[in-house]
């Protein structure tokens, strides 16, 4: 089984050497995701839950600035890659809850481009 970094390297790779795919980014950070939570003994169910339900932004300061409100998917791609690489050898929930964060602004991005 891989390790969330080297899950997170792969992430990173491909994002920034393919054009990437909103279902294959999807299923290589919910590896990641996965791997970060396993390593932290969370279980299936609570993993699944977490993926679901975590950084939704039913808080204050989980929803965006003025500032980022003006960011394309693109801004948001290149803003949850660089967070996971960041991250990538120092995991802990807050910053896979910053990372799901990202994700989420992302692929809330091309939902509404998609409206």
């Amino acid at each position: 089984m891989s390790t969330a970094y080297e899950l997170s390297m792969e992430l990173c790779s491909y994002i920034r050497h393919h054009q990437p795919e909103p279902e294959e980014v999807t299923e290589r950070w919910r590896r990641v995701f996965e791997a970060v939570l396993i390593r932290e003994r969370f279980t299936r169910h609570a993993i699944d839950y977490m993926w679901e339900h975590l950084a939704q932004g039913n808080w204050e300061h989980m929803h965006q600035t003025d500032e980022e409100q003006g960011r394309s998917a693109d801004d948001w791609l290149e803003a949850f890659e660089a967070d996971v690489f960041y991250c990538s050898d120092r995991y802990t929930l807050d910053r896979l809850t910053r990372c799901h964060w990202l994700w989420r602004q992302w692929t809330w991005q091309l939902r509404k481009g998609e409206e």
